[in-house]
């Protein structure tokens, strides 16, 4: 990922390393076919956020019907997020794809026992992580489901191929850059709250501005929807009804809440931050909208 901008390629040109380079990767692959134009680029993205919505609704489909898979879906192909989002030419398409590429084999390897999906999830997460460092804590996120489908592990196996490959791009880093100096204040510029601070009452307003862009961006509707559902995941959490399906929505949101939380001036100064929320909105929704169906008048 060169930034140098010049006719020729220069002896020693700047690198942009705060993000690992897999989108690099298939952007000049894109490039060197269809040739150097914006559509192009954008091309890239939305085949892959069009593959997230097909993996959306193969997962919804094992964890309960085609009812309830094309309900997510459904929800998936209207919210703006995906539409405006999964167009946006970065790292988080990628990222989803291969995050929600790992949760459908993961479930269909829980519910098989089948050893063959292994090589396969690792493979995505090996790829998920090359694409941008969120695919760490999404492998983290699944901790809670797989704890309690008892694949221990499984998931230490999942934590040590997304450790040795992110230490392995760091070690790349470090090597361009005579260490992670740039990486680490890309890093703290993105969690300290300098975008925030020179507001008065910052806490406050970030958490509003989050707010505000969940309404727009996954309408107001589903984010209501969202927050009820979310209020039904801890009610049953308090009262110790654990659940596969449980399980899994909370790691999902906490995919999301991390990206968010882990980064306040990066997620009050990028509105797409909230990107990785999408397959907790679309599920969340889909499983309220569905219970709703037997009250027509609520619905």
């Amino acid at each position: 990922p060169i930034i140098s901008v010049s006719e020729k390629l220069p002896i020693n040109p700047e690198y942009y390393l705060h993000h690992p380079p897999l989108i690099s990767i298939i952007e000049a692959i894109f490039f060197r076919i269809f040739g150097e134009y914006f559509w192009v680029g954008r091309l890239t993205v939305i085949i892959f956020a069009f593959g997230s919505g097909i993996l959306l609704y193969s997962i919804a489909a094992i964890l309960k019907d085609k009812k309830f898979a094309l309900t997510a879906f459904a929800i998936y192909s209207i919210i703006p997020a995906s539409s405006i989002f999964g167009r946006m030419i970065g790292q988080e398409p990628l990222v989803l794809f291969f995050a929600l590429y790992s949760l459908l084999l993961i479930l269909l390897y829980v519910r098989s026992n089948n050893f063959f999906y292994i090589p396969f999830i690792l493979i995505g997460v090996f790829l998920g992580i090359l694409s941008d460092w969120p695919m760490v804590y999404f492998v983290l996120s699944l901790g809670p489901y797989l704890i309690y489908k008892k694949r221990i592990r499984f998931f230490v196996a999942m934590i040590f191929v997304s450790s040795i490959t992110a230490a392995g791009f760091l070690v790349y880093i470090a090597s361009l850059q005579s260490g992670l100096n740039e990486l680490f204040s890309a890093f703290i510029n993105r969690s300290h709250s300098w975008m925030i601070s020179p507001y008065y009452l910052w806490p406050i307003l970030w958490p509003v501005t989050i707010l505000v862009r969940f309404l727009i961006y996954f309408n107001p509707i589903f984010t209501v929807f969202s927050l009820i559902y979310l209020v039904i995941l801890f009610s049953k959490l308090l009262k110790r009804q654990f659940s596969s399906e449980l399980m899994l929505y909370v790691g999902l949101f906490i995919f999301g809440a991390v990206h968010v939380l882990l980064y306040p001036s990066g997620s009050f100064g990028h509105i797409y931050w909230i990107y990785y929320f999408i397959p907790f909105v679309c599920f969340a929704s889909a499983s309220l909208i569905l219970s709703l169906t037997k009250k027509p008048l609520v619905l």
